[in-house]
Formats: C-alpha cells, structure tokens, sequence
C-alpha cells in the first residue's frame, strides 16, 4: 500500500485475487500470460482518467472508520460509577465492476474519519469512499457507525459501533449500532459496572475489546484493545474502561482509554480513546469514565478518532 506522500497514481503489481480474475478473462481483459494487471490506491480525493482500451475497472473500497464514544462522567454518589464509552467501528471493504469507456473521468472521494465524542456523547460514523463518473455517485462504501457515549446511570455499559456489512446495488449499507464486538469489524461495548444488591457499592469493568476485521492479512486483523476500569476507593467506584476500536479493512483498532479512579475526595478522570491510523478503515477507541468521589466526581474522557477509507482501482491491459 502506498503511503501518504507517494506518488498514489503509479501502476503496481496488483494481489493475487486480481491476477487471478486477469487470467481468468474478467472485467473484459485478455487472459493469461501477456496481460498486465495495473492498480492505483487512492487515499485522497482525486480524478482519474481511463487509459484507452480499457472498458471495466474492478473496484476496491471502504469508508472510513467510526469514531469512539465518550466516556460517562463520574458522580458523587456511592454505589454508582460510570461507564466507558463504545469503541467505533470498522469498515467493511466492498469489490465491484464499473464499465467504462477510454478518456472518461472517473471522480474519487475517499470515505473522512469518523471523529470521536466528546465525554459522554457518541461517537460519529465515518465517512463513505464514493466513486462517481459523469457527476453521479456509482459506487459507495459507507464507513462503520460511531460508538455509545458512556453512562452514569443504567444501562450501565455503552454499545460498541459496527461495521459495515449489508451489500444492496452496489452500495454497501450500515447495518446499525451494535452492542459489542460481536460480528468483523465490530467495536467494543464501553465497560459498564455492576451493583452488588444490599453491599451499597459498584465494580467498575474494564471496557470490551474490538473485534478483528476478517478480510485483513494476518497482521492486521486486531480489533483494538479495551481499557481498564479505574480503582475503586472504599464507597466510591472507579469509572470504566472505554470500549477497544473495530478493526479495518488495513489496520487495527484504537485502544480504549482506562477508567478513572475513586476518590473520597475528588475522582480521577477517566483517559482519552486512542485514535485509528489513516486510511486503515478502523475505529476508534472509546473514552475512559471518570472515577466517583465524595467530593467531586471525574470527567469522562473523548473518544479516538476513526481512520479513514481508501479507494483501489484496477485494470488490465
């Protein structure tokens, strides 16, 4: 893949998957030998022009990855902690033909970052990678679903963002918000905390990992990893770790941010969701609780942002 920087519109030598469908004949090419597969990785906007000869472009994308929740805020109450914020999703990677025609233009728009919630609020779906000719929209890879702010009451977890996985015309559809890593790409639930009855205290719990994106190379298929619940100090519990990012289809999820401490006096804020890398289609992680104090309780921290999306164009010639 290339880097940010690189020239992006540098034919390459293509995965194995396309080689194959390039020998087989597919997408209107010659096959075997003499044929030679072409691929330009787009991870910006951008215009590209169809070389003569060409009649069909496999195309390879997904959007961006969704932003992490916020975790919930701390309080003064006893027996009550806050919960982590969801981890947001990871994209789904979509393939398609395209017919075209030598010279056309063909519009690239790469899928934005999903940004991260601010303490408490949820996280925002990334962005679709959309290509378009003639100034329509032909093919759209929507990006995954943000994560759940996190709570201080119940329901006391926040649900993880999903990924994309619903193919219809095309275009590849969101399929809701989930409630933990649960399917490819899934974010992890925000940690909730739990009451013992009659004790008049709250365990605070480490938030979920996100799930592994199963389309990936084996290197890169981890969901991100959930934080850990803050401690708890006497009568006041510890906020709980924000929920671990969806993988992408390129990279692996943001870390949950670890829950806040308790205090008699003052809680402890909750740690900020780390962030997706660019272009990876992955989520972000969600923000720790702030920690229960007497006194005052802790912020919940903001949620990771997502990565972006990618498109991929291939063509043989």
């Amino acid at each position: 893949m290339h880097k940010q920087g690189d020239d992006r519109h540098e034919p390459r030598e293509v995965d194995h998957l396309a080689i194959a469908v390039a020998q087989s004949g597919g997408a209107g090419g010659a096959g075997g030998s003499g044929v030679t597969v072409n691929v330009q990785v787009f991870t910006d906007n951008a215009t590209f022009v169809v070389p003569d000869g060409v009649t069909a472009l496999l195309v390879k994308g997904y959007g961006g990855g969704g932003g992490g929740g916020g975790g919930g805020a701390g309080s003064t109450l006893t027996a009550t902690g806050s919960s982590g914020g969801g981890g947001g999703g990871g994209a789904i990677e979509g393939t398609a033909f395209l017919p075209v025609t030598g010279g056309a233009t063909v519009d690239i728009a790469v899928g934005l970052a999903g940004p991260g919630g601010g303490p408490g609020v949820a996280g925002t779906a990334g962005g679709p990678s959309t290509v378009s000719t003639g100034g329509t929209t032909v093919l759209a890879f929507p990006g995954g679903s943000g994560g759940q702010g996190g709570l201080s009451q119940p329901p006391n977890y926040s649900g993880g963002g999903s990924s994309t996985t619903s193919q219809l015309i095309n275009q590849f559809v969101a399929a809701g918000v989930g409630t933990g890593a649960i399917g490819p790409g899934t974010g992890g639930a925000g940690g909730g905390f739990l009451v013992a009855p009659g004790l008049g205290d709250a365990t605070a719990l480490d938030g979920g990992d996100g799930a592994d994106n199963l389309q990936s190379s084996a290197d890169m298929t981890g969901g991100g990893i959930g934080g850990t619940a803050g401690l708890t100090n006497g009568a006041y519990s510890g906020g709980s770790g924000g929920g671990g990012g969806g993988a992408g289809p390129q990279g692996v999820g943001g870390s949950g941010g670890n829950g806040g401490d308790g205090s008699a006096a003052t809680g402890s804020d909750g740690q900020s969701g780390l962030g997706a890398s660019p272009n990876t289609g992955a989520g972000g992680g969600g923000g720790g609780g702030g920690g229960a104090g007497a006194t005052a309780g802790g912020a919940g921290n903001i949620g990771g942002d997502g990565g972006s999306g990618q498109i991929i164009l291939i063509w043989w010639s």
